[in-house]
């Protein structure tokens, strides 16, 4: 074989003197993995599936028949080497409604692991986490299943709460104009815990909060009966809600004061990944649930290749 020139698309010609034919090499290996860059291209980014069909100069029938096979693969993560000394952030998002939730969990330098479950509980968290190394600090949301599949399998790990997660749940309650005096007082504590960033101000905190907690009390235990005597309920729920979810909250809430290198929020995830993952939900909305799946897990999986100094591959 000989060089004969070049076809039109620009590739190398062959000529065979003695049976006096042209040639030109296939490489399938080359065209799937540029089939299968497109896809991700596709998914992963804001490119259109017209601008790409023009763009590649086929038919969006040949895009289709193309991409038939990367449909059939679920991207799944690298294996990991150690979390020792690293604080890992947790979380979850669902997909669709609530059928499937997809829990993350990701280091300040990268996506450690995913994995699609029907929903977000103790079972399922336990199985997620059994994966994992165990690192040496963990930031979550606070969720029930999540902060008992902690204590039972990572019972040494630090635990931080997403302080904005509280922040939020706690002022939802509390309302933007609470009518008591206890309630405005309590508000007020809330948005101050923004403000707390060492161990001093987290005691000066934590003395407000213990004073404020001693003088309503009785404010908290003030219930209101039915007229049948029987059924009852505390007067003041909404307020008593807020103050006993900070209170259960403080074990974890200002670990960040005494290891300053732990993250005090999710919003590595949450803005990081989770909103970059509901976007693509919604544009690419009416998609099938099995094809939401690989197009998360291929951005996840993108998102993980661009640092592996923690996989082994």
């Amino acid at each position: 074989m000989r060089r004969h020139g070049q076809t039109v698309a620009r590739s190398q010609r062959w000529y065979c003197p003695s049976c006096q034919t042209t040639a030109t090499r296939k490489r399938p290996d080359i065209k799937a993995r540029a089939s299968q860059q497109a896809f991700t291209d596709w998914l992963t980014t804001s490119k259109g599936l017209a601008d790409l069909a023009k763009e590649k100069g086929v038919s969006l029938r040949t895009i289709a028949r193309r991409w038939r096979d990367c449909w059939q693969t679920l991207p799944q993560p690298c294996p990991i080497k150690t979390l020792e000394y690293q604080t890992l952030v947790l979380d979850a998002v669902y997909v669709e409604g609530r059928k499937m939730a997809l829990m993350i969990a990701r280091t300040k330098e990268t996506i450690v692991s995913w994995q699609f479950v029907p929903r977000e509980n103790l079972e399922y968290w336990l199985h997620f986490l059994s994966t994992l190394p165990i690192p040496f600090a963990v930031v979550c949301d606070g969720q029930r299943g999540l902060l008992g599949a902690l204590n039972r399998l990572w019972p040494k790990t630090k635990i931080q709460r997403c302080l904005i997660h509280v922040i939020r749940l706690a002022k939802s309650r509390i309302t933007k104009q609470p009518r008591t005096k206890a309630g405005q007082e309590l508000r007020l504590l809330v948005s101050a815990l923004g403000e707390v960033w060492t161990s001093k101000q987290k005691r000066s905190w934590l003395k407000l909060f213990w004073r404020w907690w001693n003088r309503y009390q009785p404010l908290l235990k003030e219930r209101s009966y039915a007229s049948n005597k029987r059924n009852w309920w505390y007067t003041h729920k909404h307020l008593r809600s807020a103050a006993v979810l900070i209170k259960n909250s403080l074990p974890a809430l200002f670990t960040y004061t005494k290891y300053r290198y732990i993250h005090r929020t999710t919003n590595l995830l949450e803005g990081g990944i989770n909103s970059r993952l509901k976007d693509l939900i919604r544009r690419h909305r009416g998609m099938k649930l099995s094809h939401k799946q690989i197009m998360l897990a291929h951005y996840l999986k993108q998102r993980q290749t661009k640092n592996n100094t923690l996989f082994v591959y």
